[in-house]
């Protein structure tokens, strides 16, 4: 059922904010979920399916019901359910300052929003001082912005792109791609800019 076709039209539905019938597609989808990451990542996209919903004023339309045990009702309450499941994931509990526990593997790069519209955040972490790259590509695969490139210590890392290239310049709406290199691990990540 989570084949990546499927994932791409609940992606489709949310870009024609469609988001109930997103919504409805993650929720089938969770229960199919083979390993407790992808059920977080499954109730972390119904999250953001939810809060994009509220974004666009159409909180109302919107009947989540149960996620992971829990109602969601609120905008406030999905962000501290998705704090509550980050922290989780990444075994980093918060003290004062936000200090984090890093995990001792390498987390691919996450980015949210997605669809985003001017700005989205990539995160990523790596367990010890590596070599990092995390370059955006167009649709063409010709690179666009090379937002990290040289070495990072041991942590997690929050990038942000204001979708524009490396001269400054704004891009256009579109599908990009973004690739992460840590020490010759690599993933590559598809994302929508919606102007």
């Amino acid at each position: 059922m989570a084949n990546a076709a499927y994932l791409d039209s609940l992606l489709c539905e949310r870009l024609l904010k469609n988001y109930q019938s997103a919504i409805d597609g993650y929720v089938d989808k969770l229960q199919y979920c083979s390993t407790y990451m992808d059920s977080i990542l499954t109730t972390l996209d119904i999250l953001y399916t939810y809060l994009e919903a509220e974004a666009n004023n159409q909180k109302s339309a919107i009947s989540v019901g149960l996620c992971m045990g829990v109602p969601l009702t609120s905008v406030k309450q999905a962000r501290e359910m998705e704090e509550t499941m980050l922290n989780t994931v990444f075994d980093r509990p918060i003290i004062g300052e936000q200090t984090y526990h890093v995990p001792d593997i390498i987390t691919t790069a996450n980015n949210y929003p997605n669809p985003f519209n001017p700005t989205t955040t990539i995160s990523f972490s790596t367990p010890k001082t590596s070599k990092c790259e995390l370059i955006i590509y167009n649709i063409k695969g010709q690179e666009v912005k090379r937002l990290v490139s040289g070495t990072k210590n041991r942590g997690i890392y929050k990038i942000v792109w204001n979708s524009d290239d490396n001269n400054g310049k704004k891009v256009t709406s579109g599908v990009y791609f973004y690739r992460l290199n840590i020490d010759g691990h690599v993933s590559t990540k598809k994302m929508v800019l919606m102007k």
